[in-house]
């Protein structure tokens, strides 16, 4: 009797499961009814991976799953689709993700979608480290937030032939961390080629011994800089100058939210319209004596 029922409970599950996987599979062959053919092309030369990535995202429900049907739509999407739809389902629960792959999927050129997927990409590769991705801080966008406050730009360069990261974008990385790390705050560039020798001497003496740089490529995150040691007097120095700053931003922006009613109240005033309509009456009085 026990026998018997102990098959009959087997058998229930095993339909179960077997349902429930073909449910996934609808679910999943429903998604890509009207994906890219280049995109079905790639993620049938890597099933596994993709099926994947694409079941968890749809179990869990938080990335919007027309957000994920545009992105596979657009044949763009193609090259990169496998890797960042892994990365996506590891990372879809940190803060952020949802917003950087809806804007990964409202992009029309390579470079667009490009450096949005690497962001996701580079978020899944440092793990648990990332707070939150694309959060704006103190004022400024960044790419990734570090669980200890680390603010990180990354740079994804298209396929050039050179083996380094371009000089515009090293460049402009090195700007945009010495900003996002004004206040005091460790800096740190991902991207998916090292810099070259001299702008890495460079990226160090304009940002300091709390920069690092980590090279993100064919799947391998490695460090081509690391934080160097800081004394005790550059750290107070670092602290003390960044609390001056932030505490400066703030002041600029509390004043900035005080005087925004004031400024809705002139500008519906239409001033240069008064202006004209009091000079008209002047006129007009003048004219009457």
């Amino acid at each position: 009797m026990r026998s018997r029922a102990l098959c009959s409970l087997l058998l229930a599950f095993s339909v179960a499961v077997t349902a429930g996987r073909a449910a996934r599979a609808d679910r999943i062959d429903d998604l890509l009814a009207d994906a890219a053919p280049e995109v079905k092309d790639a993620i049938a030369a890597h099933p596994l991976a993709a099926h994947t990535a694409m079941t968890s995202l749809l179990d869990r429900g938080i990335i919007a799953r027309e957000h994920i049907a545009t992105a596979l739509g657009k044949a763009v999407f193609a090259p990169y689709v496998v890797e960042t739809l892994g990365a996506l389902a590891r990372v879809q629960g940190v803060e952020g993700a949802g917003e950087t792959f809806e804007r990964l999927s409202k992009q029309g050129d390579d470079g667009g979608v490009r450096g949005a997927a690497f962001e996701i990409v580079a978020a899944a590769a440092l793990g648990d480290r990332v707070k939150a991705i694309g959060p704006v801080v103190d004022g400024n966008e960044v790419d990734l937030l570090l669980v200890d406050g680390t603010r990180v730009e990354v740079k994804n360069d298209a396929p050039d032939g050179e083996n380094t990261l371009s000089g515009s974008l090293s460049t402009k990385a090195i700007k945009q961390l010495a900003k996002r790390g004004s206040f005091g705050n460790p800096v740190m560039l991902v991207s998916n080629e090292p810099l070259a020798p001299e702008t890495l001497t460079s990226f160090r003496k304009r940002l300091g011994p709390t920069s690092e740089v980590l090279v993100l490529s064919g799947g391998r995150l490695s460090t081509q800089l690391a934080r160097g040691h800081e004394g005790n007097l550059h750290r107070v120095k670092r602290l003390a100058i960044g609390k001056l700053r932030r505490t400066a931003y703030r002041g600029r922006t509390r004043i900035a939210s005080a005087l925004k009613p004031a400024g809705k109240a002139l500008r519906k005033l239409q001033p240069r319209r008064l202006i004209r309509k009091i000079r008209w009456q002047n006129r007009g009085a003048e004219a009457a004596k």
